[in-house]
């Protein structure tokens, strides 16, 4: 179960956009998360049954917004079918003030345990430093990142959304990742894979508590 706040998707707009000056434009606000670009399309576009909605605007002399963000607050998988409670947040601002919160409640075919995640250079060099890692295809202009780097990744987000250490995990590599590239890492309590942007699998296993 998802129990902390974590970011899925932001989005800075090249201009500011109005809140007002549309018919209705209140109860168009929970749809702005469409435009969020770095949801999975399984997610984005998959089976998702909207239970609840809430839709706070928060006082303000001007409603134009410059940043989208949405989080994942929880989620738990139903007792009697293999479906999944999820709830999201989406805060819509203007230069760091929150203008708006839209907080949906849906029963997706699917998780949301998916995360989307370019690895950039410095994180890379820093990890590579503190295990002493000295092989030559980590290095260079387009270096592959260490499967070992990309399970460590795999081991936080396990213990910052389940709260547990691990016990076992066992992993199949099945093709390198390369830096700068965007993984999309898809995990549950027992199993888990990353993909590259052109869904080419980089790696799965299991693991457990």
């Amino acid at each position: 179960m998802v129990s902390k706040m974590i970011l899925i998707a932001q989005k800075s707009l090249p201009r500011h956009f109005k809140l007002e000056g549309q018919k209705n434009f209140l109860s168009l606000l929970p749809q702005l998360w469409q435009e969020l670009e770095g949801i999975p399309y399984s997610l984005k576009n998959g089976e998702n049954w909207l239970l609840s909605e809430e839709i706070i605007r928060y006082p303000s002399s001007n409603y134009s917004f410059d940043k989208l963000k949405l989080y994942l607050l929880s989620e738990h998988i139903t007792r009697h079918s293999k479906k999944y409670i999820i709830n999201l947040s989406l805060e819509i601002t203007s230069n760091t003030k929150l203008l708006a919160q839209i907080n949906l409640s849906l029963l997706s075919e699917d998780s949301w345990n998916e995360i989307i995640q370019k690895i950039n250079k410095a994180d890379l060099i820093d990890y590579l430093q503190s295990v002493k890692d000295t092989n030559s295809l980590h290095y260079g202009k387009n270096p592959i990142i260490p499967g070992n780097f990309l399970l460590f990744i795999l081991e936080e987000m396990y213990q910052e959304f389940y709260s547990m250490p691990l016990s076992y995990l066992k992993a199949n590599f099945c093709s390198p990742a390369y830096l700068n590239e965007r993984f999309c890492f898809i995990f549950n309590q027992n199993a888990f894979q990353i993909t590259d942007r052109n869904q080419t699998l980089i790696l799965k296993g299991e693991w457990k508590q």
